[in-house]
């Protein structure tokens, strides 16, 4: 159990370390674009939305400030002061600091640093929007930065350090993965670290792989909260780029809730049978290269990690895939096709669902949160189906060491088509099609969920209460920045209090003495027994287990 424990640990990392871009950046937009009626909320306006300047939105920053450093709430109002005690402090980069951000200055995020190039039509800003996250890559690489100093904080070995050690609860500290906090819903469940739950519903299964004196935190809902927060306080704002600001935060906003549509980013681990066969062949190679003494050895982490990264990419490869040959009238699967081209229409059932939780919500300034957090509970149940179904129609490579899928945005050397090989029977053909009925059926409750949303937005902006609602949102959204970053800092501080100096160097190979011991115990074993038996063969023993190769000493004679 110790052993299955720690795998899963493994695995766990593998599968939140996968391309966790849930959908394609074209399948982001296209989403957008085709969800909303010409008749929405967000589309109306005359003529194309003009980028906003560095200007106006450094005007929206300070406006922001003065909001909160005089808001009715003074507890919150001072607290935020702390931190900022003056406009200048509240710069673009501690914009970036009090959103979570990446830190990194060579880094422009849009809406806060940069804005896209040309006036666009609101839909085309929603749309191109809605793929910001993952192209400016700010929910990446969260170290610590010193905004006064202009530079990353280091620990005592020179490293950087994770902004909230708890993101390494659902990734790695830098690359795709380092996203995943931001880019995963968990549903509202009682969860378990015990392996035995992975068996029968993994979507209950939830462990700490990097941080366990922290949270595991999957914030999608709060990123599309957040954002639609930015949403509404930019048009409040009324200003020239209010518009602009407005509408790139909603399409960002758009990403996150978009995001957990796709089931498989609303479970942290998703297939018991891939902790096998990364543990197997990490048992084999170890064996054969004495623990990586007399050879190279990947950590069993990393086997994990290619085998669910190359079955969650290959899923977002062939839904990318098959979504867009239905947008191009090309042949494909009826069952995403028809989906496709019904975007415009309501999910019926899963849109009286969503009435239901709005209705239960008090504050209505929180649609966002609600309709993200009703599509991962909706979302949860399927996420460990969808794997399934891909490990019983993909290759056996897709599981082999050393074999990776490419990600989004790479070439792909092998049709990824070609990576389905179990799908020419009546059993593979049930399994492929159970797949893509469930990435079809997303795509109807995002696309529902975004017309709720537009219609919340309306009725909120519509409302004509513009002082009241900008301090309700303001409280809220300073408050939970507030207690967000309050509680990233402790979480570093037992964190860096725990890093030791290091030994060796960090491009040490791999290796795991526990093998090369238990092999050197297992020969010197079979050496001993073998020279036993030699002696024995040898001198051969009598009857009562005396040995006849001797004479008996007698009287005291010498022998």
């Amino acid at each position: 159990m110790k052993h299955i424990r720690a795998l899963l640990l493994v695995i766990t990392v593998a599968g939140l370390s996968t391309d966790t871009h849930a959908y394609t950046v074209r399948m982001h937009q296209e989403l957008t674009r085709r969800s909303l009626p010409d008749t929405a909320f967000l589309l109306t306006g005359d003529g194309l939305v003009q980028p906003a300047t560095p200007g106006q939105r450094a005007a929206f920053r300070t406006w922001l400030y003065t909001r909160a450093i005089n808001h009715p709430d003074t507890a919150v109002a001072e607290r935020f002061r702390a931190r900022y005690p003056t406009a200048k402090a509240f710069s673009a980069m501690a914009l970036r600091e009090f959103l979570i951000f990446n830190m990194n200055p060579d880094r422009r995020i849009h809406s806060i640093d940069r804005s896209h190039s040309a006036p666009m039509s609101p839909r085309e800003l929603l749309a191109i929007s809605s793929a910001d996250p993952d192209l400016d890559l700010r929910n990446q690489a969260r170290f610590a930065y010193d905004v006064t100093a202009g530079a990353f904080v280091l620990d005592i070995n020179g490293n950087q350090i994770p902004h909230d050690p708890a993101t390494l609860n659902m990734g790695r500290s830098d690359g795709l993965s380092s996203q995943a906090h931001a880019h995963y819903g968990l549903p509202n469940y009682s969860f378990t670290d015990d392996p035995a739950v992975l068996k029968e519903a993994p979507e209950r299964f939830l462990i700490k792989t990097g941080f366990p004196d922290g949270p595991v935190l999957a914030l999608a809902a709060d990123m599309a909260q957040m954002h639609t927060d930015l949403a509404v306080l930019a048009w409040l704002w009324g200003k020239p780029g209010s518009r602009y600001l407005a509408l790139s935060f909603a399409g960002q906003s758009f990403h996150f809730l978009e995001d957990v549509g796709n089931q498989i980013h609303t479970v942290q681990v998703g297939a018991y049978d891939f902790f096998l066969a990364a543990k197997i062949q990490y048992w084999w190679r170890a064996l054969i290269t004495a623990g990586g003494y007399l050879g190279d050895l990947r950590p069993f982490t990393s086997i994990g990690i290619d085998i669910l990264t190359n079955h969650h990419a290959l899923i977002e490869e062939l839904t990318a895939l098959r979504f867009l040959e239905s947008l191009d009238g090309k042949p494909t699967v009826p069952v995403v096709y028809e989906s496709v081209h019904n975007l415009a229409s309501d999910d019926v059932a899963y849109a009286s669902g969503l009435e239901e939780s709005l209705q239960a919500e008090e504050d209505d300034t929180q649609f966002a949160r609600v309709l993200t957090q009703h599509l991962i509970e909706t979302s949860a149940t399927e996420g460990p189906k969808v794997y399934q179904h891909m490990e019983a129609i993909g290759c056996g490579r897709l599981s082999v060491e050393g074999f990776k899928v490419p990600k989004d945005g790479d070439d792909w050397s092998i049709p990824a088509d070609d990576l389905v090989c179990h799908a020419d029977d009546e059993e593979g053909r049930a399994q492929e099609h159970e797949l893509y009925a469930l990435q079809a059926v997303a795509f109807g409750r995002v696309s529902t969920s975004l017309r709720r949303y537009d219609r919340q937005m309306a009725a909120l902006l519509g409302s004509g209460k513009v002082a009241e609602t900008t301090n309700q949102i303001m409280g809220r959204f300073l408050t939970e920045r507030l207690d967000m970053l309050d509680a990233a800092e402790r979480r570093r501080e037992q964190y860096v209090a725990s890093i030791e100096p290091a030994s060796g160097g960090p491009s040490a190979p791999y290796r795991d003495g526990a093998w090369l011991y238990g092999e050197l115990a297992f020969l010197l074993a079979l050496i001993g027994l073998a020279l036993f038996r030699r002696r024995r063969a040898e001198n051969g023993p009598t009857e009562d287990g005396q040995d006849t190769t001797r004479s008996p000493n007698i009287c005291g004679e010498s022998s």
